[in-house]
């Protein structure tokens, strides 16, 4: 999920291990935060610095804990969120 900084104040959630996005980061696009659920199942008892490899290779630097962003009936799923790009551009 493509997220900007913000995302974790709107939402309310915490950060479990390391730190989220910052616009003072510009090397942030390629790195990436993952949930508890996704740490879970890829293994890691510590996630920072781990690499998660798809599309390149994106260092991981915050874990956040789990949260629903579907029905509570639903088991909490292993989510990746990325920086959108377009939220490090200021206007000028």
């Amino acid at each position: 999920m493509a997220v900007n900084p913000d995302f974790l104040e709107t939402l309310g959630l915490e950060v479990k291990e390391g730190r989220f996005f910052s616009k003072d980061f510009g090397s942030d696009t390629a790195r990436v935060v993952i949930n508890e659920a996704a740490a879970k199942i890829m293994g890691f008892d510590n996630a920072i610095g781990k690499h998660v490899i798809g599309i390149g290779s994106l260092e991981i630097i915050g874990v956040v804990k789990d949260f629903h962003l579907e029905s509570f009936h639903e088991k909490v799923k292993p989510q990746l969120f990325v920086l959108h790009v377009g939220t490090l551009h200021h206007p000028a």
